[in-house]
């Protein structure tokens, strides 16, 4: 009894050590139930009894210990009450998410088992529209997203947000959830409003899980919307290696976003010269122009990145292309700009 200062302590303290739900414990004093709230003082002659929820107030009150129990990890408390009969589904605590969502949402394997055993609905959805699956691949559950893909749920479903969860754990950098899904034939292409999961790893420099979304046959050359394909988004943020791995895929080079601007003149604007230097490798067009009129060489100069027009200016067609002053349909030059 020592550092328990009243009722509601002892009991929390039986349930970690015991594993016996608060809500079912009655402990009994000269034969009378004692309130939560009494003080302890010293040491008490107690009788324990574990009651069954039978009235709306306590089975309401055992649903709401069933879902925090699955969302803290207490097995047996868990176990407990759902022999005594609450609901395994019930949309009841934390934002709606019932327990099977809130166990895969904290890495709770046992428990997650557990309520599938039970028959918890492995597609359930919470208000947000996301999955169990998407909640365990979203925070990067290896066992548990295995789990539930051998129990059958939906790979390809999508929230309010478009998110699938291979989406969600590519951009959480979950490689090992990102093989699992794919590995189960999740849908590689599929976009939410930034994109598709490739697109996601490529601008965030997830080489790994890029290397993954190729080898899995994800589409080198979409663009969401028309913006940016996953080649344009590595140059754009500087990514050498995802830059490197997508071209060596084969990912076209000379692909125009709506604006008009390549690989090659994103990296020119950001001063990014081993990609510019790669592309140029590559075999990307020097010249292409975008809707303002810049091409690679004019976006360098523009942003002052002296190295990449050295780099455009050392090149001979470039030269005869453009002439002494580099001309450009808005009258700048490569040499005027550099100044």
């Amino acid at each position: 009894m020592e550092g328990i200062s009243d009722v509601q302590e002892l009991k929390a303290s039986l349930r970690r050590l015991h594993g016996f739900p608060i809500c079912m414990q009655r402990l009994i004093q000269n034969g009378s139930a004692l309130d939560s709230s009494i003080k302890i003082d010293g040491p008490l002659e107690l009788e324990l009894v574990l009651l069954s929820p039978s009235t709306d107030v306590q089975r309401k009150r055992a649903q709401e210990e069933f879902a925090e129990s699955c969302k803290q990890g207490y097995l047996e408390v868990a176990k407990m009450l759902l022999q005594a009969g609450v609901t395994v589904d019930e949309n009841f605590f934390c934002r709606g998410n019932p327990a099977l969502m809130l166990a895969a949402e904290h890495g709770h394997m046992e428990i997650a088992q557990m309520l599938l055993e039970a028959g918890a609905d492995k597609d359930m959805r919470n208000r947000g529209g996301d999955t169990v699956l998407m909640l365990a691949a979203e925070n990067g559950h290896v066992q548990i997203t295995r789990l539930l893909l051998e129990a059958g749920a939906d790979k390809d479903r999508e929230n309010r947000q478009m998110d699938t969860a291979l989406l969600l754990a590519a951009k959480n950098r979950h490689v090992t959830v990102v093989q699992l899904l794919l590995e189960a034939g999740a849908n590689s292409d599929h976009e939410n409003w930034g994109g598709t999961a490739l697109m996601h790893a490529a601008k965030n420099g997830h080489l790994e899980i890029v290397r993954l979304l190729l080898e899995a046959g994800a589409n080198k050359d979409r663009a969401k919307r028309g913006f940016r394909t996953a080649l344009m988004l590595a140059a754009a943020n500087g990514y050498v290696e995802i830059a490197k791995l997508l071209v060596q895929s084969g990912a076209n080079t000379d692909a125009q976003n709506r604006g008009g601007n390549t690989a090659l003149m994103l990296a020119a604007e950001n001063g990014h010269v081993e990609i510019a230097k790669l592309l140029l490798r590559a075999g990307a067009k020097k010249d292409s122009v975008n809707r303002e009129g810049d091409t690679a060489a004019i976006l360098a100069a523009s942003n002052d990145h002296m190295e990449i027009v050295q780099l455009f200016s050392a090149n001979n067609e470039q030269e005869k292309r453009c002439g002494n002053t580099c001309w450009q349909p808005r009258g700048r030059s490569c040499r005027k700009q550099a100044r």
